[in-house]
């Protein structure tokens, strides 16, 4: 699993870090002070969003996998 974010405290926290990778969860984190360079991730994302998953919610753990 990916999980891109912005560079917010909540996601930039060691904690965080440590609970993701345990999770086994790759985080992805656009670059600081440059609005641009996560463009493509976004636009990734959102297509994901569309139509990978078109309820938009899941039930239960084992539906989102």
């Amino acid at each position: 699993m990916i999980l891109h974010s912005d560079r917010g405290v909540e996601f930039a926290n060691a904690t965080f870090h440590r609970r993701a990778a345990k999770a086994k969860i790759h985080l992805s984190m656009n670059s600081a002070g440059n609005c641009y360079d996560n463009a493509a991730a976004e636009s990734f994302f959102a297509t994901v969003k569309l139509e990978a998953i078109p309820e938009g919610i899941f039930t239960s753990r084992q539906q989102a996998r």
